[in-house]
């Protein structure tokens, strides 16, 4: 007959697991990202950097009196254009890879649109590291439900 400690240690590490499995579970696959964000005239404009695998259609609708937009996929390739007024950019990537699209205007901007990513894989090794602490609370548990080791 296994112990209370050993019981409610079994149940908080499964519980650990639980949760270090089902974080797994949503950070596979495609991330959507909606995008609103207004800049003021003269304002810094950060880059947007999102890494996407192969097939998928970024969209971003820029509203602006005039911008300039530079693309980089990872084709390698950049691509500049000179815009007046409000425009759709849309760009589908070809290989797995990282996009960085950056945006300067003097005016003030208005960016909108939908971005899909994947997750980054650190977040991968921190649900797994999640639920091999969980085995590591219910072996133990286990184990000193068991027997109590000298020291202990």
């Amino acid at each position: 007959m296994a112990s209370k400690r050993a019981i409610i240690g079994t149940i908080i590490g499964a519980v650990i697991l639980a949760i270090g499995a089902a974080s797994l579970v949503s950070n596979l696959g495609l991330r959507e990202f909606a995008i609103d964000d207004t800049y003021a005239a003269g304002a810094p404009i950060p880059p947007y950097s999102l890494s996407a695998p192969g097939g998928t259609v970024q969209r971003l609708e820029v509203a602006a009196s005039s911008f300039e937009a530079r693309l980089t996929t990872p084709e390698g390739g950049t691509r500049a254009s000179s815009h007046e007024g409000p425009e759709a950019i849309e760009w589908e990537h070809g290989p797995s890879g990282e996009s960085v699209l950056v945006i300067e205007s003097a005016s003030e901007v208005s960016v909108r649109g939908t971005l899909y990513s994947q997750a980054d894989p650190i977040f991968l090794a921190y649900d797994g590291f999640v639920m091999i602490s969980g085995l590591v609370i219910m072996g133990f548990s286990a184990g000193f439900g068991r027997r109590r080791p000298r020291g202990f």
